[in-house]
């Protein structure tokens, strides 16, 4: 009978949590987003993208999808935004929301290197076009699969100091047998390894990565990192894009 009550008891949880939603959607489309309470998980590109855009919304931070995605429901937040590779699993999950049919803007991610190694972010991007591994890596974590590239020396005569930005997986992260890894970390230690050249790599947070780079702490940086502002044009330079994720926006039926 316990077993019983209690399989209930999950059922109704799983139930009131992923079912249709009772709560009026507020946002229909993009220009509905302006001037409401938009949910994000802290730490990834979407809220970087939020803060870029100078949105006029009130943006409340969570530490997983699942959890913002349990108060939109609610009616705690009227809308998330999240990259579209997380969209299919939540409205999977909960049946009483849905994805605007447009995209709120569009992520380009690049290496990010100073306006004096401006060399450096070119070399990084002409031996991106030519390694065919930079594909796998990225078809790999697509999958779900960690791709884990080995350099193919033990030493190098040349070692660059990488900033990393955990922006989390399948970015920049730190796996469950606490190895950095992602795709951008792996697509760096692959170019870099092709150019000869070896990798220290260096936790930094977002803030971290201009003075850092500009005092020539860092070589270059990654990790969910895109176009910062315009003011910041003659301080830095970006490699050739070798990501792009929209960013979406997920409301109440």
């Amino acid at each position: 009978m316990k077993r019983i009550v209690l399989s209930a008891l999950a059922f109704l949880l799983i139930f009131l949590l992923c079912g249709c939603s009772s709560v009026e959607p507020t946002v229909s489309s993009l220009d509905d987003v302006d001037g409401k309470t938009v949910g994000v998980v802290s730490g990834t590109l979407s809220e970087e993208f939020i803060d870029k855009m100078d949105l006029d919304v009130t943006v409340k931070e969570y530490t997983t999808e699942d959890a913002a995605s349990a108060d939109l429901k609610n009616g705690t937040v009227d809308c998330i935004i999240i990259d579209e590779s997380k969209v299919s699993s939540i409205v999977k999950i909960f049946s009483g929301l849905k994805t605007l049919s447009e995209e709120m803007g569009k992520v380009q991610l690049s290496f990010v290197c100073s306006r004096a190694r401006a060399d450096l972010a070119s070399a990084l991007s002409e031996k991106m076009k030519e390694l065919a591994v930079v594909g796998d890596i990225l078809k790999s974590f697509a999958k779900g699969k960690e791709y884990i590239y080995e350099p193919s020396q033990e030493k190098y005569d040349t070692v660059l100091t990488v900033g990393v930005c955990l922006a989390g997986s399948p970015y920049a992260y730190i796996n469950d047998d606490d190895v950095l890894t992602g795709f951008e970390v792996e697509i760096a230690k692959a170019v870099c390894d092709s150019m000869g050249l070896g990798i220290e790599f260096k936790t930094v947070s977002r803030d971290e990565v201009l003075p850092m780079i500009s005092t020539g702490e860092l070589d270059f940086a990654l990790g969910g990192l895109f176009h910062f502002s315009s003011s910041s044009d003659d301080l830095v330079s970006y490699s050739a894009s070798y990501y792009s994720v929209n960013q979406m926006v997920i409301t109440r039926k």
